[in-house]
């Protein structure tokens, strides 16, 4: 692994750790989002569950459902490239779970907005 993945890797573990914070303050929520998604560090759909559950806590379900729309194509942009890539070879049901969480922390989020 090259230096600036291992930056780049520190820096999320860092900015989700934020997120899990229940003590961080709005602002630094919200900027720990903004960074994440700005930098394209957000790799599982369960970090950007992780994002838009943050977004519910502190009322910005409208971005918690952009956020959620964005993981719900790119998850099926996702199922694409295995389909092409591994004709004939399942996703499995972990790819539907990851999508569900991203789902129910949106509806979750929209419900304490």
């Amino acid at each position: 692994m090259d230096i600036t993945a291992q930056l780049a890797r520190s820096d999320r573990q860092e900015l989700i750790a934020c997120l899990h914070d229940r003590t961080a303050s709005r602002k630094s929520v919200l900027k720990a989002v903004a960074e994440l998604t700005k930098k394209g560090l957000l790799t599982t759909q369960g970090q950007r569950a992780s994002c838009i559950s943050a977004l519910g806590r502190h009322c910005r379900w409208q971005d918690a459902v952009v956020l959620a729309l964005e993981s719900l194509n790119l998850g099926r942009e996702e199922k694409i490239r295995h389909e092409l890539r591994n004709p004939g070879i399942s996703t499995g049901d972990s790819s539907v779970d990851d999508l569900a969480k991203v789902v129910g922390a949106a509806i979750t989020a929209c419900d304490k907005g």
